[in-house]
């Protein structure tokens, strides 16, 4: 998602995504105009890219018009089709929080309601029970006019950005002189090595190289550091090179025109 946006929304082409060590991930963006922003310009980036608001009231907040290109492209090209595996793997809609959770973003009471009341006498699972949801809100909707249809219709969407899209640490984003984890360090409560994710689908951070097992000699990080170089520094380091011989100014010439 994140990645799709800076890459064709921002125009970004050198971006590393490293594991954290627990739970988290670090995206560097190391275009060279990315490096020159200042906090505004990494603000501005920044909200661009936040949808996910956190929670009031116990309902998600998002941000932005979810009619964006980007947010539509988002929930076409990956949310969307990833949904129905997601939910059913993290029984999102067998689990009373996260059933509420989603009952809470549905604007009609009485859908909320009676749904709620047919989950509470059954044990369907979660993508059984999604349809059901989707369904219902698409009737009421039917119903309905002006603004609150518009709500019924978008309610689906608005369900699954607020359990699947990812959340930003946006004070990280913004400031120049935040602190950041180097790529290879260690994570000091877990003892992994945060290392680059070259494959996002199968990546898994229970298997990420650790500390321990680098001390008894039981891993590497060879492999990690030749994709890291090839992938992501070599590439970047040749288009710096070009962009600095563009920038470079001419030799200053004589009036007879031999150079310098």
């Amino acid at each position: 998602v994140l990645d799709a946006a800076l890459k064709s929304d921002l125009g970004f082409k050198h971006i590393l995504w490293v594991y954290s060590g627990r739970r988290g991930v670090h995206c560097w963006v190391c275009d060279r105009r990315a490096r020159m922003m200042n906090d505004e310009v990494r603000s501005a980036v920044a909200a661009y890219l936040q949808v996910y608001k956190g929670t009031e009231a116990g309902r998600a907040r998002l941000t932005g018009n979810l009619g964006h290109p980007s947010v539509k492209r988002c929930l076409r090209e990956t949310l969307r089709p990833l949904w129905p595996t997601v939910i059913d793997e993290q029984q999102m809609l067998e689990r009373s929080e996260s059933i509420e959770k989603a009952l809470a973003l549905i604007p009609d009471e009485d859908v909320a309601s009676a749904l709620r009341d047919r989950w509470s006498r059954g044990s369907k699972k979660s993508s059984d029970r999604w349809q059901e949801l989707e369904s219902a809100v698409t009737r009421a909707a039917s119903s309905k006019k002006g603004l609150d249809a518009i709500k019924l219709r978008e309610c689906p969407n608005v369900i699954i950005l607020s359990m699947l899209y990812p959340r930003l640490d946006v004070e990280v984003s913004k400031h120049m002189n935040h602190l950041l984890k180097a790529p290879f360090c260690v994570h000091p409560k877990t003892g992994r090595v945060c290392v680059p994710i070259v494959d996002a689908q199968s990546f898994k951070p229970q298997n990420a190289p650790t500390l321990l097992g680098l001390l008894r000699q039981e891993i590497t990080l060879d492999e990690h550091v030749s994709r890291f170089l090839e992938d992501f520094v070599h590439p970047m380091l040749a288009d710096e090179a070009g962009e600095m011989e563009v920038d470079a100014p001419a030799a200053p010439t004589t009036p007879g025109g031999a150079s310098w």
